[in-house]
């Protein structure tokens, strides 16, 4: 999960002050947009899948007036090996826009199989040193959790990541927090979920919407929707291709097997497409949605979203704080499903599954969609969804009137 590294602050004098005096980021998604300086780096987690050495950030430069453009021109080694960086956040970020005591300055990088969480200075945005690093056993001592997953900075200084497990391996789904100065404070929620996943929170209509997704102690030996013998995913031309035999590129027991997208090349008349894959044992894998009390901090409402929505990933809103439209990606069998908000109370509502649009590239291949990038404005949403290791699918949609992919 890639992070660009735009600090810069808008000029803006919402809520009467302006960028000298505010905190980091904008004062609305629609300033970031029309006012944001373009990034010059990004940053990129970059997995070792047979723990050889250790996982890496790079730093890229996509400034076109560089000479360095396009090219990785720093990379930073965790100390450990075996990490697994996954999704990656801010220390700090625009819901702190009116603290001007905060600063982005820490990138946060949990690591998925060790549960450790390293906090990244990149005051030198070329060359970002390592500021800190919270054990796994840290989580697991003071919040009873482990495999850290998404990272979102809140507007109280908090960072807050969602977690996938217990530490046994075991299903549990919650959220650990953790200070300003990266100490573990404890779970956010009150009550576990069965799983745990992905979250996104829409403070002004008091929700947080969180995904579920499987197991840790079954998904880390490698994905098999099939829970038994490893389907043949493709044959043609005296080629047979089976699962583990693609898997095992990525070193056993890794995480990242997930993330294989399931893939096969149509060689003219020797190809032809695999059947569709058993269902998702419903004991290991999850098909909900969960809508919490942002404030409270308690479950409101479990959406089941079926066989439409099995193993539901990432899950994103429009930029717009007030908006109430969202997405959320079911990875099986590779749909994305619309949501809008229906009002409960003057700042409160609930979302409803409006529409379901399912990629038929991607059913064909049977492949896993794992995420979704939105565009910088609200209006007619693309979406980059990812839906294979080699092939991501743009869908260009209208919130309310999606269209369906080619």
């Amino acid at each position: 999960m890639l992070k660009n590294s735009n600090r810069s602050q808008a000029m803006s004098t919402t809520n009467g002050c302006c960028a000298t005096q505010c905190g980091p980021g904008y004062a609305t998604p629609l300033d970031a947009f029309r006012s944001g300086a373009r990034e010059k780096v990004i940053y990129v987690p970059c997995i070792v899948p047979d723990h050889s050495r250790p996982d890496y950030l790079a730093t890229v430069d996509v400034d076109p007036e560089s000479r360095t453009y396009s090219q990785v021109i720093h990379r930073l080694p965790m100390p450990y090996t075996g990490d697994e960086l996954h999704h990656s956040g801010w220390n700090a970020c625009s819901s702190c826009y009116n603290d001007p005591s905060k600063k982005r300055q820490f990138l946060i990088l949990p690591s998925l199989k060790s549960g450790r969480v390293y906090a990244v200075d990149v005051g030198q945005e070329r060359e970002p040193k390592l500021h800190k690093v919270v054990e796994g056993e840290e989580l697991s001592r003071v919040a009873g959790v482990a495999y850290p997953h998404s990272s979102h900075c809140l507007g109280n200084g908090d960072i807050m990541i969602s977690t996938m497990g217990a530490p046994d391996g075991k299903a549990k789904g919650n959220f650990v927090l953790l200070d300003c100065e990266l100490n573990v404070k404890g779970t956010w929620a009150q009550q576990d979920t069965a799983f745990g996943y992905d979250f996104w929170y829409q403070p002004a209509h008091n929700i947080m919407v969180s995904t579920e997704f499987g197991t840790p102690q079954e998904f880390m030996k490698g994905f098999n929707p099939a829970g038994g013998r490893w389907p043949v995913l493709w044959q043609g031309a005296g080629l047979r291709v089976c699962v583990p035999a693609l898997c095992s590129g990525w070193g056993r027991g890794s995480y990242q097997a997930v993330y294989l997208c399931l893939w096969c090349t149509m060689v003219g008349t020797a190809a032809r497409c695999p059947p569709p894959l058993p269902s998702v044992a419903a004991s290991e894998y999850g098909s909900k949605l969960h809508v919490w009390n942002w404030r409270e901090r308690t479950l409101r409402q479990s959406i089941d979203l079926g066989q439409d929505g099995l193993i539901p990933l990432e899950t994103r809103f429009f930029h717009d704080p007030q908006s109430t439209i969202g997405f959320v990606v079911g990875a099986l069998p590779a749909c994305l499903q619309g949501l809008r908000g229906a009002q409960q109370a003057a700042d409160s509502w609930l979302p409803h599954v409006t529409w379901c649009i399912g990629s038929s590239l991607c059913a064909r291949l049977h492949s896993l969609q794992t995420g979704l990038i939105r565009c910088g404005h609200d209006c007619h949403q693309p979406l980059l969804l990812h839906c294979c290791a080699a092939l991501p699918l743009l869908l260009a949609t209208h919130p309310t009137h999606p269209t369906p992919p080619p």
